[in-house]
Order: C-alpha cells, then sequence, then structure tokens
C-alpha cells in the first residue's frame, strides 16, 4: 500500500494539487495579459495591410497620390504607427507595388517590452 497516495480512507487520491491548479492559473493570466496588451499592435497591422492592399486595387498612379489615399485610409482607421510618407512605392510597368516595414514596441511591465517586427506589401492577403 502507498501511504503517500492515500487518504485517510484507503483510497487512492484523485485530482490536481493546489500547487498545480496556482500553476496552470499564473499561466493562464501572463498568457492573457500578453494577448490583451499585444492585440491592438496586431489589429493595427492588419488594418495597415487592408489600406495598401485596397490602395493597389484602386490603380492608384503616382507615389504622392498613394502617400495621400494611406494618409485618408490611416485617419479613419486610426493608424498611428506609419503615415504615407513612410510606405515603400516601386513602380513596375503597368501597377505599383506598396510594401511597408515597421517596428511597434509594446510595454509589458517594468524593463519588459516585446518588440514586434512588421513588413507586409499590396501582394499580401
Amino acid at each position: 500500500m502507498n501511504i503517500d497516495r492515500m487518504d485517510f480512507t484507503g483510497k487512492a487520491q484523485r485530482g490536481f494539487g493546489f500547487f498545480s491548479v496556482l500553476a496552470i492559473l499564473v499561466l493562464v493570466v501572463v498568457l492573457g495579459g500578453t494577448a490583451m496588451k499585444s492585440a491592438p499592435a496586431l489589429l493595427e497591422y492588419a488594418a495597415i495591410q487592408r489600406a495598401v492592399n485596397q490602395i493597389a486595387t484602386e490603380g492608384t498612379e503616382s507615389a504622392a497620390e498613394i502617400q495621400r489615399a494611406f494618409d485618408r485610409y490611416a485617419a479613419i482607421e486610426d493608424i498611428e504607427t506609419i503615415a504615407g510618407r513612410d510606405l515603400i512605392i516601386a513602380k513596375t510597368q503597368n501597377e505599383a507595388k506598396i510594401s511597408f516595414r515597421y517596428e511597434r514596441r509594446v510595454h509589458m511591465v517594468g524593463p519588459i517590452n516585446l518588440l514586434f517586427d512588421f513588413e507586409g506589401d499590396s501582394g499580401q492577403r
């Protein structure tokens, strides 16, 4: 008979121990906090990608028009990390390829930050 795993009635104990539940709870809180702090940066990246794709399908010709169109989208979508002047615009024979690259630092707690390195172009969906 294994005394360590038996209760006073002689039956084997089952279930999670206190420290197992506590460890799982701490893990859930840390992951949930990280997800909640990261969500705005990820949502802004998705808005930037949508704006770039929309501008590319509109067939805007000049770089200045593309930058102004992005600034209009940025005002509507509340994009603050980059502006039209930050876009990389490459002209090909009959279309413009719009790309972007930026970093976003998200403060977690104390000296701990998350650094996101975002990039995309008008060819991505």
